[in-house]
C-alpha cells in the first residue's frame, strides 16, 4: 500500500472520519469508521501519501534522537530486515551469533559490571561488521557476474550519510550498516554502486541498468529514505 511503510488499518464504531497516527519505526496506524469501504480507504491514503511520508521521516528522526542504545538483554537489534532481541549470557567468550530469534552475546563470568556495556557494544558492532564483510562480499560477487563488471576491490566503510561509493579507481565501498536492512534493499545498494562502474552518473541509462537487476527499485529507494535513521547504532 505504502512502500517502505507498515500500515495498520483499524476499524472502529467510534470514528466518523478517517484518521492517521504516524509512529516511529515507519508505522502508520489508520483509524477508519467501521462501514467505510476499502476502495475509499485506498483513495484517501493516495491523497495523503506525501503528507504520510513526511510525517514518517519526522517520526523516525525523533526516534533516533530519543533512542540511546543501552546494550542490555531484551533490547531490539535489526539484522537483514528482522528484529532480534539481545541476549547476554555470562558463560564464555564464544562468537556473537543469531540463535533462536536472539542476538546472543556470550561474555566471561569475571567481567566487571562497569565494563559490561562497552564490551557488549564492542561484540555487537564486531558481529555486524564481520557479517557485513562476508554477506556483502557474496552479493558484490554475484551481481558483478550478472552485470559483467569487475570492481578493482571491495570493502565495508563506516559512513554516516552515504550507503556506498564507487571510486574512479573502480573500488566499491558499502556502508556496513546496510546489513540491518532487508535483503532486497541490500541488493539495491550493491547494484547501485556496481552500475556506476558502467555509468559514473545518474543518467537515464544508469537507472535503466539498475532496474534490470532490481525489480522493486522504487520500494527499496523509499525504504532507505524513510528508515535510514532507524537502522543505526
Amino acid at each position: 500500500m505504502l512502500e517502505g511503510v507498515t500500515t495498520q488499518i483499524e476499524r472502529t464504531k467510534r470514528r466518523k472520519t478517517i484518521g492517521f497516527e504516524v509512529k516511529p519505526g515507519s508505522i502508520v496506524r489508520i483509524l477508519v469508521p467501521e462501514t467505510v469501504h476499502d476502495s475509499y480507504i485506498d483513495k484517501v491514503i493516495r491523497n495523503y501519501t506525501t503528507w504520510i511520508y513526511r510525517k514518517v521521516e519526522e517520526a523516525n528522526k525523533i526516534l533516533l534522537n530519543q533512542r540511546v542504545r543501552e546494550f542490555v538483554s531484551g533490547e531490539s537489534f535489526p539484522f537483514l530486515g528482522k528484529d532480534y532481541r539481545l541476549k547476554i549470557i555470562h558463560k564464555s567468550n564464544a562468537p556473537t551469533c543469531i540463535q533462536g530469534g536472539y542476538l546472543v552475546v556470550e561474555i566471561s563470568k569475571d567481567i566487571e559490571k562497569y565494563e559490561l556495556q562497552d564490551i557488549v557494544k564492542s561484540r555487537v558492532l564486531s558481529f555486524y561488521k564481520s557479517q557485513a564483510q562476508i554477506k556483502l562480499q557474496e552479493i558484490v560477487e554475484r551481481f558483478s557476474r550478472k552485470l559483467g563488471v569487475k570492481p578493482s576491490s571491495f570493502d565495508i566503510r563506516d559512513y554516516k550519510r552515504s550507503w556506498g561509493m564507487c571510486t574512479k579507481n573502480k573500488e566499491i565501498f558499502i556502508n556496513w550498516r546496510v546489513i540491518m536492512a532487508p535483503i532486497s534493499v541490500i541488493n539495491y545498494v550493491v547494484v547501485h554502486e556496481l552500475c556506476h562502474l558502467v555509468y559514473p552518473d545518474h543518467s537515464k541509462e544508469f537507472w535503466s541498468l539498475v532496474n534490470s537487476q532490481i525489480s522493486d527499485l522504487e520500494a527499496c529507494k523509499k525504504w532507505l529514505k524513510y528508515n535510514q535513521e532507524a537502522i543505526s547504532i
